[in-house]
């Protein structure tokens, strides 16, 4: 629907200008109200509103566009040298993007228009030089991301230089955001622009703008004459939501069906996930019982966390599932890390609300004290123990624990698993995914070996 609305107020923008003149200004003609002759009326200068607000959205159109497309060049480029070359030449970039998203875009482009006023050049530069920033701080991010890639230092191994490989390898992974924050900038340009003219600084009333009518139509409103306000500001609002609507973004995945609750056993029956034709788990079948540790091992991209979740009703983006899941009222799930940005305390809260924190820390023998640290300041041990703290915030029949042991030296690892099996001998059934089998296998009570999805 938006894309439609989008085509149309573009269609109307360049081909009506086209095909119809708005002839001479006429002050007998001036201020009519909408008829069959004048479809959104005239405005005070006599001129067809319907041609001249077409005329506005082109012109606003051009200035957002180009005025996006070299915001968007210039925080990409930044973006990527701060990011490829590192060091001072980061540290620089990076404080001179913070100087210029500290100072309020509209203020500062008012100082760069002013100074040309009048200037088309001058009034696209000022709205690109205020808002490259997010774009820079964007693509940053993800040639960072990239640039710890395995393909990246195999690159930096080979000799390639630094242009080389931000040309081959760096850019290409960036680009996808280039093109998302050019989608997001444009919307907002628009919009600059029609401040900007609102205020006087922008377009000229004879080659207006939305943001021009919108000035000019004040005075007229004292008059009675709405539809110079109604008209420009519907086609200004209209062309900014659509464009914005256009930005892709991704989508929660359906819930699956075929997950009863109640009581019983936590199980799963020939379950198969796919996505696409990528199939991720094949007639997969499990039972935990109350009581009991079941332990889920196999090779690394088998679809342990995949199974896992799947029995949370949580499935991949995009994914399709048959088979049955059948799981209890209440099964609490032990992940693998914390939000690094946030105190223990917060984030238990949000499970088991503010006043039972220290309740839940004392049961994983934590002292009350650990809600006021970040994971960071907590050991490996300790950071599991919590996670373990909110996984029984609401007294679950089944826990599912998703390699709880990872990275843990051997005494806190078997602290952990003894923990485990004081739970399940305390009436929980445990689902406990791991590559420790050694260590696990001593106090599972039944052990499933999932294999990887032969393909072809």
């Amino acid at each position: 629907m938006s894309r439609w609305i989008f085509g149309v107020l573009i269609g109307y923008a360049l081909l009506v200008p086209l095909f119809f003149a708005d002839g001479a200004a006429s002050f007998a003609t001036a201020l009519q109200p909408p008829s069959a002759q004048h479809v959104f009326g005239t405005d005070h200068f006599g001129y067809d509103l319907f041609i001249r607000t077409a005329e506005s959205l082109r012109a606003s159109l051009l200035v957002g566009a180009f005025s996006a497309a070299i915001a968007a060049f210039i925080g990409a480029a930044l973006g990527l040298v701060s990011a490829t070359v590192g060091g001072l030449m980061d540290r620089i970039l990076m404080r001179l993007s913070d100087a210029v998203g500290a100072i309020p875009h509209l203020i500062l482009s008012v100082v760069i228009v002013a100074l040309f006023k009048g200037s088309l050049t001058a009034l696209v530069l000022a709205i690109a030089l205020t808002h490259w920033t997010t774009v820079a701080r964007v693509v940053r991010s993800a040639v960072l991301a990239a640039r710890t890639s395995a393909y990246v230092e195999a690159a930096y191994g080979a000799g390639a230089s630094h242009w080389w490989v931000l040309r081959h390898h760096l850019a290409p992974a960036a680009a996808g955001q280039i093109v998302i924050a050019l989608a997001m900038i444009a919307p907002h340009a628009i919009w600059h622009e029609s401040a900007l003219s609102f205020l006087g600084l922008g377009m000229q009333p004879d080659d207006p703008s939305l943001g021009t009518l919108l000035d000019l139509a004040r005075a007229d409103i004292t008059q009675g004459a709405w539809w110079t306000l109604v008209f420009p500001g519907l086609a200004l609002l209209a062309t900014t939501l659509a464009g914005v609507s256009l930005i892709p973004r991704k989508r929660a995945a359906e819930p699956p069906e075929h997950i009863p609750t109640g009581t019983g056993a936590l199980k799963a029956e020939n379950l198969t996930i796919k996505v696409g034709e990528q199939v991720l788990l094949d007639r997969v079948s499990l039972r935990v019982e109350p009581g009991t540790i079941h332990l889920l091992i196999g090779d690394s991209g088998a679809g342990k966390t995949t199974l896992a979740k799947a029995l949370l009703g949580i499935i991949p983006a995009g994914a399709s599932m048959s088979g049955r899941v059948s799981r209890p009222a209440a099964v609490g799930f032990l992940p693998q890390a914390f939000t690094p940005v946030r105190r223990i305390g917060p984030q238990l809260a949000e499970v088991c609300g503010k006043d039972n924190v220290a309740a839940l820390l004392d049961r994983v023998r934590l002292e009350p004290g650990v809600a006021k640290l970040f994971p960071h300041q907590l050991s490996g041990g300790m950071v599991q123990r919590a996670g373990l703290a909110g996984a029984l915030a609401n007294n679950p029949a089944y826990l599912i624990a998703d390699e709880p042991t990872s990275a843990l030296d051997p005494e806190l690892r078997s602290a952990l698993l003894a923990t485990l099996r004081e739970l399940a001998d305390s009436g929980i059934g445990v689902l406990l995914v791991s590559h420790d089998v050694a260590a696990a296998t001593a106090i599972a009570d039944q052990v499933t070996v999932l294999e990887k999805v032969r393909h072809g």
